[in-house]
């Protein structure tokens, strides 16, 4: 089940966070988002989490999708396919999406990369980046798989780290 979280969801994003580093044999796969930079994303930006039901009954996030909004920041990354650009309000950033290690291979990234997508066009974005670390295999075979294209290698963009640029138009 998928719905909508908010910073009352935190401590649960940041555990889940900190559960993929726990796992990640490098951790340049992934950059580590501050509390802060994600109660900004889960205050002012529109996230979204995915519930299971345990045995007992009790549901539980199993991972989390951002759509961010950058505006006319240099966190845009329409800057790296346009040159100049007039209307930064129809570009947005799908952020960050995680699971937990043991629900992963269930097709929840590319189902949370949907309902981020199906909400940015309810939105008016009409355009989508992201980015994923050359050494992510698994995030790039799912990002092209859901219809996105590779535009360029970044060296040093967060934190040292290079990362692939991709983008997609929504229809």
């Amino acid at each position: 089940m998928f719905r909508p979280i908010d910073s009352s969801a935190i401590d649960t994003v940041m555990e889940i966070q900190q559960a993929a580093f726990d796992v990640m044999e490098n951790t340049e796969i992934l950059r580590a988002n501050t509390r802060d930079m994600l109660i900004d994303c889960l205050e002012n930006h529109y996230s979204m989490g995915a519930f299971v039901v345990d045995d007992n009954g009790i549901e539980k996030m199993v991972a989390f999708g951002i759509l961010y909004f950058p505006g006319s920041t240099d966190e845009n990354l329409a800057q790296y396919l346009y040159d100049d650009i007039k209307n930064y309000d129809i570009y947005a950033n799908m952020k960050l999406i995680i699971v937990l290690p043991q629900y992963r291979g269930q097709g929840l990234q590319r189902t949370l990369t949907e309902v981020l997508e199906y909400e940015a066009r309810r939105r008016g974005i009409q355009e989508l980046f992201c980015t994923v670390s050359p050494l992510n295999t698994h995030s790039h075979n799912n990002m092209t798989a859901s219809g996105y294209e590779f535009i360029k290698l970044v060296e040093g963009k967060y934190d040292g780290a290079s990362r692939n640029v991709y983008h997609k138009k929504l229809q």
